[in-house]
């Protein structure tokens, strides 16, 4: 003899899992069948039901702009029921081997250019997931150098100096001259700077700063007019 029963349980709630045992029974004899239910979802404040719902994950910063040498904290949230689990990689390229993930955030200790790039933050749990992503600008302070750092020329000739600089773009460029002021006839373009028909009164010492947004840095030159 063949026969089926269904039980329904109609607006599960969370207390209605367990255990459930399907018998039957005939002349023949008896057989049984035990089937176990979860039925996800949680209580919220004031004890209403809350139902379950697939992840929805959300940053507060899209952009983090850090300077270089710092500590990086890219945060992300998610809701959902049961509540998600956070987990985070790094567009076309494997994360920082220092990483550390806290409480759902990426932290990125001493960054450096190559931790810049866009981040990917994935939220998910048993209905589904969610991803968001945080793109990390990792700004660098200017490092300025000068070619050459001693110059020696004669009456009359040209006076150059260049100043070079790594950094965070845009860079801007200062010169002057230590203990006096450039003369009229000098001419600025970038970070050289040059001094047509050299007189004795040129020579000494001429500083450049390099600036970006992140910092200044100097270089010193000294020239010597024969």
């Amino acid at each position: 003899m063949e026969g089926n029963a269904v039980m329904q349980i109609l607006a599960a709630r969370p207390e209605d899992s367990g255990t459930y045992v399907c018998s039957a029974r005939s002349n023949e004899g008896s057989s049984e069948t035990r089937v176990e239910v979860l039925v996800e979802g949680g209580l919220v404040e004031g004890g209403g039901l809350q139902e379950p719902s697939a992840p929805r994950a959300s940053v507060p910063e899209p952009l983090l702009v850090v300077v270089e040498g710092r500590t990086a904290t890219l945060r992300c949230e998610a809701h959902g029921v049961p509540p998600p689990i956070i987990s985070w990689s790094k567009l076309r390229s494997p994360l920082p081997w220092r990483h550390s993930v806290t409480g759902g955030s990426l932290v990125l200790p001493s960054v450096g250019r190559q931790d810049s790039g866009e981040y990917i933050c994935s939220a998910t749990n048993s209905l589904g997931a969610s991803e968001v992503t945080v793109t990390l600008d990792v700004e660098t302070p200017p490092y300025a150098t000068s070619m050459p750092d001693d110059v020696a020329v004669r009456v009359g000739e040209v006076i150059r100096l260049q100043c070079l600089a790594h950094g965070t773009p845009p860079l801007t460029y200062t010169w002057s001259k230590l203990d006096g002021e450039l003369p009229p006839r000098a001419q600025l373009s970038g970070g050289d700077l040059q001094i047509n028909l050299a007189t004795a009164e040129d020579a000494g010492s001429y500083k450049c700063i390099a600036s970006n947004k992140v910092a200044d840095s100097e270089v010193i030159a000294r020239v010597t007019v024969r």
